[in-house]
């Protein structure tokens, strides 16, 4: 008989939207916190839940999977994955943080737009890809490959950000 995972895999609901921001905003550095979420603290990840939730709601390609520890209830990793069985419309490109202003905002539209024309340039048809990948490093687990992806991401969008000289 096998024994019994410690972990759940399944879709977030609006409900783990507090929790899931939470677990997000600990898997990044400041600068990405700032240019994608928005954030200058913990005190704005309420900004971002209903933000996240009508995504979820009003997108059918916009698909969030938590894992969450059987023993604790907890979230412990999150990925957002843009599902696209078909071209995407153009409506599909993300946008700085409304709440953001003058040079945070600018700076954020830059590496966004940026990003954003790299991939339509590399996925211009059907295509599946993991927008975000959090782990909660902070709540006891180390995910080894949450974290080689997030090194290697925060170093490609580093050189992007360079690239841009911002």
């Amino acid at each position: 008989m096998a024994a019994e995972s410690p972990f759940s895999l399944s879709r977030v609901t609006a409900d783990d939207m507090p929790e899931l921001l939470d677990v997000q905003y600990e898997a990044f550095p400041d600068f990405v916190r700032l240019i994608f979420m928005g954030c200058h603290s913990k005190n704005d990840l309420p900004k971002l839940i209903p933000k996240y939730i009508e995504k979820t709601d009003t997108d059918s390609s916009d698909v969030w999977i938590k894992v969450t520890d059987n023993a604790s209830g907890k979230i412990v990793a999150a990925s957002n994955w843009k599902v696209f069985p078909g071209k995407p419309s153009e409506d599909h490109a993300d946008e700085p943080p409304e709440w953001l202003e003058g040079d945070e905002k600018e700076k954020s539209r830059l590496v966004i737009e940026n990003m954003t024309e790299i991939r339509q340039k590399a996925m211009p048809g059907p295509y599946v890809r993991m927008s975000t990948l959090s782990g909660a490093q902070n709540r006891g687990y180390v995910l080894s490959t949450h974290f080689q992806i997030c090194t290697s991401c925060s170093q490609t969008l580093r050189t992007v950000v360079v690239a841009l000289g911002i």
